[in-house]
């Protein structure tokens, strides 16, 4: 398979917002990951299995 479909490619905006930091940055990546999970289909399609098949807390932290 080509190598495309195993990455994402990330937004020209988000790329842009990347170069401009400076230094050891942990929360502007917490973001653009927050945002990538909830912007794609994939990842909400998880997250709602997750909620609806797994009913204790326990078993959605493992």
């Amino acid at each position: 398979m080509p190598l495309m479909v195993y990455r994402h490619n990330i937004s020209e905006s988000n790329a842009r917002f990347v170069q401009g930091l400076d230094g050891i940055n942990i929360f502007p990546f917490m973001y653009l990951g927050a945002k990538y999970m909830v912007t794609g289909v994939d990842h909400l399609l998880y997250l709602l299995g997750m909620v609806f098949f797994l009913r204790r807390i326990n078993d959605l932290l493992l």
